[in-house]
């Protein structure tokens, strides 16, 4: 598979690949310049667009054919420097960039339409994923360990709990723990068969509304930066962190058809990790702003979401027009406290 992973790893990963289809980097420098806010302006209601034909049994997650019916499996990935290049990122519907202590960040992939043999580095669980996939439903959630008191809020939750060891599958790449952690979904699946299958989280495909141009977006939590850049050779968002191209093993550089920054309330919970470092909360239920990228163009707006089954409504214009993706892979920055964003 790559450098990184051992022999056994290789083994492993060609096994898993016949299955049934089935993200700390080094710390940012934290004394860099804040990136001013851009205040997203009202954008004038988009002009009429032909109705697309209807794609046949289209996923909700994606936009794309044949994705109904199938289950979801939900991947906890760490984004750290020595947990790059990531293993089956490239594959995901849906990832959720989170805040993590001392101002890290941390993946939620989400895998439904193409679910890779192997994903990794599989890292803890938090808080702020049991409220991000309540609107998912019971889906399959694969994480290596977490906190007492976020384990036992885990267990109380929707969510059909796969932590390290479970279905088998799991493995030690090579480099050292806890970054060389990899499982796979397709195993983990295989052991949940009641496993949620995909369905509505509230996004709508379809033609592009009137948007303006742009090279891309920047967010700049404490100590981690996210890049994403338009690349018309690619037709897609390509991803860097803390300044270098971030890659999927086998993949090359990681790619979006869409991107969202999602304005969201952060806070300092009850808990702490090993250094004292408070453990962020994040809040994905109410309502907040938005930035909207596709096709290298974006657009403001704001997103809401009544409680924690509901699934989030993304809107822009002044009547609240539900705002339409192109059909493909969605990546949603949440972004909140110190987190600082800018267009390019």
């Amino acid at each position: 598979m790559s450098r990184r992973l051992s022999r056994r790893t290789r083994i492993l990963a060609a096994g898993t690949a016949v299955l049934a289809a089935v993200a700390v980097v080094t710390a940012c420098s934290g004394d860099k310049k804040p990136v001013a806010t851009p205040t997203p302006s009202a954008t004038a209601s988009p002009t009429p667009s032909p109705t697309p034909t209807p794609i046949s049994n289209a996923s909700p997650l994606t936009g794309l054919p044949n994705g109904m019916g199938k289950p979801v499996v939900v991947v906890k990935i760490d984004n750290t420097r020595p947990s790059h290049p990531q293993t089956g990122v490239d594959k995901a519907d849906v990832v959720y960039i989170e805040q993590v202590e001392a101002g890290l960040t941390r993946l939620a992939a989400v895998f439904s339409g193409r679910v890779p043999s192997v994903v990794g580095p599989v890292r803890s669980a938090r808080e702020t994923d049991i409220q991000i996939f309540n609107q998912y439903g019971a889906v399959a959630f694969a994480y290596s360990g977490a906190q007492r008191a976020v384990v036992q809020a885990l267990r109380r939750s929707n969510l059909n709990l796969a932590s390290d060891g479970f279905g088998g599958g799991w493995f030690r790449g090579r480099g050292h723990a806890p970054y060389n952690l990899y499982t796979s979904p397709a195993r983990i699946l295989k052991a949940i068969p009641n496993a949620a299958k995909v369905r509505d989280i509230g996004f709508v495909f379809g033609p592009s509304v009137s948007m303006r141009p742009t090279h891309g977006v920047d967010v700049l939590f404490k100590a981690a930066s996210v890049r994403w850049r338009w690349s018309s050779a690619k037709r897609a968002w390509v991803w860097s962190m803390d300044g270098s191209p971030a890659s999927a093993v086998g993949a090359g550089q990681v790619t979006a058809d869409n991107v969202i920054v999602q304005y969201v309330k952060v806070t300092a919970s009850r808990l702490h990790d090993i250094n004292g470092n408070a453990s962020p909360h994040t809040q994905t239920i109410g309502t907040g702003r938005a930035m909207f990228f596709r096709d290298g163009r974006w657009v403001p707006g704001t997103w809401s979401r009544p409680n924690a089954s509901a699934p989030t409504k993304w809107m822009i214009g002044k009547t609240g027009t539900r705002y339409r993706m192109k059909p493909g892979r969605t990546w949603i920055m949440l972004a909140g406290g110190a987190a600082r964003v800018s267009l390019a």
